[in-house]
């Protein structure tokens, strides 16, 4: 995918002109995240033949209705995302200077940290939620031609890391160094 054009009206003022935002796609409305969110399966053939009839069927697990709550839930991951955004804009030095002096005055005010927690029993629907609203973003976006660099930039939006089967620390730490290399189709 290609860093988007998102139209620039009514967007925060912090928002406008930052690629790494722009990437992200437009902000949609609830009901733009209902429609997108919203899987039905289609109905079977009125003629379909009885040996076919539970394979179409099993498309009912697919089925996936928003509540209220996984709205909210893609709501506030489009916020957390744009936000992390908001003070590293390529085009400014203040960025870079972050970047390569860390311990600079202006980067304890200038950085937002935003963190969120979802909880429920097991099998509502947490993780099925939370990959349905990640869907709305492109995970990679590849910017041709980058402010301060010469090389093309991917851009990783998102990264999702299950907590692997054996539940320890060092296969969590592994799977999240791998994790990047995967999404990015590198090795």
């Amino acid at each position: 995918m290609t860093a988007a054009t998102v139209q620039t009206s009514g967007l925060p003022s912090v928002y406008r002109g930052n690629i790494l935002i722009e990437a992200c796609g437009p902000i949609l409305s609830r009901a733009e995240i209902l429609k997108q969110l919203l899987y039905l399966p289609p109905l079977p053939p009125k003629d379909v033949q009885e040996s076919m009839v539970e394979h179409h069927l099993m498309d009912v697990l697919r089925m996936h209705i928003p509540t209220p709550e996984g709205i909210r839930l893609a709501q506030s991951i489009d916020l957390m995302i744009r936000q992390g955004y908001v003070h590293r804009r390529p085009t400014e030095a203040t960025t870079w200077r972050r970047i390569y002096e860390p311990c600079s005055e202006d980067y304890a005010q200038a950085a937002v940290q935003l963190g969120g927690t979802v909880g429920g029993l097991s099998g509502v629907g947490k993780s099925t939620a939370i990959e349905r609203a990640l869907s709305l973003f492109p995970q990679v976006v590849r910017h041709p031609k980058f402010p301060g660099l010469m090389n093309e930039v991917r851009q990783l939006v998102w990264l999702k890391v299950d907590v692997p089967p054996s539940g320890t620390l060092s296969d969590l730490v592994k799977c999240l160094a791998e994790a990047p290399d995967v999404a990015l189709g590198e090795d």
